[in-house]
């Protein structure tokens, strides 16, 4: 069952109209307060979690149930 509370980085880049490096870079920077990034002891590549409750209230954009892609 896939977790409805958090976003992926393609879902907020299609709602911001953007390209998903930009959200990226957005999270790595601390830019916005609606998700983080973070490297896993051991690994070269990053994680990225968007939490969906904090990114619709910030900038009032809903992304509905149809629009999160599996």
């Amino acid at each position: 069952m896939k977790d409805t509370s958090v976003l992926t980085v393609a879902q907020v880049a299609a709602a911001l109209h953007r390209d998903n490096q930009t959200v990226r870079y957005l999270l790595d920077n601390k830019l916005v307060s609606w998700g983080m990034s973070f490297r896993k002891r051991g690994s070269k590549r990053k994680s990225y979690i968007i939490y969906k409750d904090k990114f619709q209230e910030e900038t009032g954009i809903k992304i509905t149930e149809s629009e999160v892609s599996e």
